[in-house]
């Protein structure tokens, strides 16, 4: 089962009130959930999408085909390869 990203700050950061006196306080924990979830974001927009990993394996397939002169009309079937063989070796 996956975590959810909500359930990973409360996991990793529990809330924690620091006093700091004068009847003011400081959560530590919002300063490293935002620094997490920025994080999490940074990486999430250098991911590729399933639609953009078919693409390039039609293309790579592609371009592979033409280097050997396979003819055309036998490289759409490529496109059908790559679908396949993305889903037969995606992680689940």
């Amino acid at each position: 089962m996956k975590e959810t990203l909500e359930e990973a700050l409360e996991r990793l950061y529990p809330e924690n009130i620091i006093k700091l006196g004068n009847n003011t306080s400081y959560n530590a924990a919002l300063i490293k959930r935002k620094d997490f979830t920025d994080g999490v974001n940074w990486q999430a927009e250098k991911m590729y999408s399933e639609e953009d990993m078919i693409e390039f394996a039609f293309n790579t397939y592609h371009y592979i085909s033409e280097l050997m002169g396979v003819p055309f009309n036998l490289m759409s079937e490529n496109k059908l390869h790559a679908m396949y063989n993305f889903e037969r070796f995606k992680k689940k």
